[in-house]
């Protein structure tokens, strides 16, 4: 999950303290790392097995046992369920206990890094946004984390979260209820700085959330959503798409991009979340068909970079979708996974 030395130092040195302190998420560690390197054996199944007893311990027994290697553990059960392409989210629903037990804490005990550092992955987790076919309740796992400080850094707090690649002020926006000012927001979202390429890759997620946005709002309210975003902002559908599309154009054609494809040590640039939701709104909309093998192209050199099943159910989501427009049926992609039983992270 870490991406950089100073969070693998992070997790190295959990993984020694909490060994002497609880076995939980030394067991998630070899369970995850039992999975990459042999798939769903039979030796994986033995150490998930006693990864999910570890953790049940844990919750049961929340003021005994809970520690930071229980939420550096859940971090890791999800994970593993993105990797298996199964439904995940339950194990958020872990999270209360977590809570309540630190919420006992007093003021002057600090958790550590550890602890702020699963905690805004779980965030990232848990955005209703990045979610399709989630089958659990949004718990707001972003907002608390960025309420409590616990001595980070102004890097930390107002820097880029290094899981999905976005400034955590984007993230703050992509976290609030799906609404009318939700939409405002993503429109006066001011920016960050980085290079191009994380420039047009921002501008990419601030479009698609908007778009985004107007589905899930059409999904709840109709057709009167058309005329309440009028109101708000001029800009058609069609246009936010444009732009949007013109930054994934950027991303795909940069050097960056072009060097990520040859070098694969380089850090990713995730655009799962836009490209699919661009997708979707061409798709949906019957129309731009001259843009389908531009979309087509796109999609291929993901598949190609992130072979996960998270990633190929995605994709496997919009396949769905064409074949059921064909036919005549128009599902959502929540409906689609959740006929299928699956979730997906769009990140």
């Amino acid at each position: 999950m870490c991406r950089n030395s100073d969070n693998g130092c992070i997790w190295a040195a959990a993984i020694r303290d909490c060994r002497e302190r609880s076995d939980t998420l030394f067991h998630a560690c070899v369970a995850c790392q039992a999975y990459l390197s042999h798939g769903p054996s039979e030796s994986f199944l033995k150490f998930y097995e006693q990864l999910l007893t570890s953790v049940q311990s844990d919750l049961h027994y929340p003021y005994q046992q809970l520690n930071d290697g229980t939420l550096g553990a859940t971090v890791l059960l999800c994970t593993i369920g993105m990797l298996q392409g199964v439904p995940w989210t339950i194990h958020l629903k872990g999270m209360k206990a977590i809570f309540d037990v630190y919420d006992q804490l007093p003021p002057s005990i600090n958790p550590g890094p550890l602890f702020s550092h699963c905690l805004g992955i779980m965030g990232v987790f848990d955005l209703e946004r990045l979610n399709v076919g989630r089958t659990t309740t949004c718990l707001n796992i972003w907002q608390r984390y960025r309420k409590e400080k616990f001595g980070r850094s102004n890097n930390e707090i107002d820097g880029i979260e290094i899981i999905s690649g976005l400034p955590r002020s984007l993230i703050d926006v992509f976290a609030v209820e799906v609404s009318a000012s939700a939409e405002e927001a993503l429109w006066l979202w001011p920016g960050y700085e980085g290079s191009i390429t994380q420039c047009h890759l921002w501008e990419s997620y601030r479009l698609a959330g908007v778009l985004d946005i107007r589905h899930r709002r059409k999904e709840k309210i109709g057709n009167d959503v058309e005329r309440a975003d009028r109101r708000m902002s001029n800009v058609s559908n069609d246009d936010v798409l444009r732009r949007g599309l013109s930054a994934l154009d950027a991303i795909y054609n940069g050097r960056e991009m072009a060097a990520y494809v040859v070098d694969k040590s380089r850090p990713r640039i995730h655009t799962l979340f836009p490209l699919f939701i661009m997708t979707l709104e061409v798709i949906s909309a019957h129309q731009h068909r001259s843009w389908h093998p531009l979309l087509e192209s796109w999609i291929t050199i993901e598949a190609a970079l992130d072979q996960t099943s998270n990633t190929r159910l995605a994709w496997q989501i919009i396949e769905d979708m064409i074949e059921s427009l064909k036919m005549g049926f128009q599902y959502t992609p929540d409906q689609i996974a959740k006929m299928r039983g699956i979730e997906v992270l769009l990140l």
